[in-house]
């Protein structure tokens, strides 16, 4: 119901005014089976009751590498092929300002790729705090990752087929 006249109501020749309205949204369990199928598609994982949503790291550098190398002026796969040469990622957290009331980003950049928004690779967006504990919530699961890759440079990791090195930026 969405409103209705209190003042017909005790009148002897008038009958109460109600205007009802059909539901908007599915039942509940019909939005968790959708947002859940939504998320196996895309390969992305959420939390806190969908305000944080994340991709794995390593499928976003796997992107990365995929669609960078040897374009726009980023040497091929086979140049950084045995860790001789190391692949430099930036990551870059998107904080406007005003706290917990809009969308933060953080997002893989190539520093040899141009820098327009179009080139980032987004692997956590969601409603969080523009701080160090909005980001620390904002890469979830792939701050381990992350801390692991920075902790040992000099390991090899397997990017599409080949073994290369990364330096990652923050």
């Amino acid at each position: 119901m969405l409103l209705y006249n209190p003042h017909l109501k005790d009148h002897p020749h008038h009958h109460r005014t109600i205007v009802k309205v059909p539901r908007i949204a599915p039942p509940f369990h019909k939005m968790v089976t959708t947002k859940k199928k939504i998320e196996e598609k895309l390969n992305v994982s959420s939390n806190e009751n969908g305000r944080l949503a994340y991709t794995c790291f390593n499928d976003v550098v796997q992107q990365l590498v995929m669609q960078d190398c040897g374009t726009q002026g980023m040497p091929p796969l086979t140049h950084f092929e045995g860790g001789h040469n190391k692949i430099h990622l930036v990551i870059s957290f998107d904080g406007t300002g005003f706290g917990s009331q809009q969308i933060n980003t953080i997002a893989l950049n190539n520093p040899r790729t141009s820098q327009s928004a179009q080139m980032l690779f987004i692997f956590g967006i969601g409603n969080c705090a523009d701080d160090r504990s909005g980001t620390t919530r904002l890469l979830g699961p792939n701050l381990a990752i992350i801390n692991n890759l920075m902790a040992k440079p000099e390991q090899l990791v397997g990017v599409c087929g080949k073994m290369v090195s990364f330096t990652i930026f923050v």
